[in-house]
């Protein structure tokens, strides 16, 4: 058994094959997240912050490569393996380039699965759930907390996905209009106030850091400016 305390988000609607999986990778350490369709596995990600995403292709509602691009909008960087019955290969590059780091056969052993896994978890740097921003400041997503110098911020699911969506574009201007659709929809209502909270939020978490800095420009966007190690902005 391994402790990897990683967070499985994992869509399948075939519930016996899901359960079998489901109880062979909770014995291996993972915290599994299950959904059957892609309409519920986009609401669960907004309730947790996955560490790697497994989907089966065909779904009730949408194939899965069009959820994978979607649980990518909206958690990005979020590694995502196929894990399918669909074996041409012409599905392997479908699933490849909608986003996919891997795609995997159902008739593969829970050990190939496994090693799979953890082997894109390795090279995402996915590392016991922690994702490293600067030599002060992570994210973990086993808690969805800020950790700056050793003290955690207990954030919420939302300012940890904007932080991650700022990083992801880090030194280059995020316009506020896609980040408000990728976090609160493009049809919120209150949408420019709600990102001006969080930005408030994470302005105060962030602090600590001299490396990490949040500008705003008026009706333009938003820069996570990340400084070199050793400079101060």
């Amino acid at each position: 058994m391994t402790n990897s305390r990683h967070t499985l988000l994992y869509v399948e609607d075939d519930v016996d094959f899901a359960e079998l999986n489901i109880g062979w990778l909770s014995d291996r350490g993972y915290r599994v997240v299950h959904a059957p369709t892609g309409t519920e596995a986009l609401a669960r990600c907004d309730e947790t912050l996955p560490d790697l995403a497994l989907l089966d292709v065909v779904l009730p509602d949408m194939e899965g490569f069009e959820l994978c691009q979607r649980l990518q909008q909206r958690n990005p960087g979020l590694p995502v393996i196929f894990l399918t019955s669909l074996a041409e290969g012409r599905h392997a590059v479908e699933g490849l380039e909608a986003g996919a780091c891997d795609y995997i056969r159902k008739d593969a052993s829970i050990e190939e699965i496994d090693a799979r896994i953890r082997g894109v978890l390795a090279r995402c740097g996915r590392h016991d759930g922690m994702i490293r921003l600067t030599e002060r400041c992570a994210v973990d997503r086993r808690d969805q907390t800020i950790v700056v110098n050793g003290i955690r911020h207990k954030a919420g699911t939302r300012i940890i996905r904007l932080l991650l969506l700022l990083d992801e574009r880090r030194n280059s201007l995020c316009p506020r209009d896609t980040l408000i659709a990728a976090i609160w929809g493009g049809k919120s209502i209150n949408g420019e106030v709600y990102l001006n909270q969080a930005i408030a939020r994470l302005r105060h978490i962030l602090e600590a850091d001299p490396q990490l800095q949040i500008t705003t420009r008026r009706f333009a966007g938003v820069i996570l400016t990340v400084q070199p190690t050793g400079k101060r902005g």
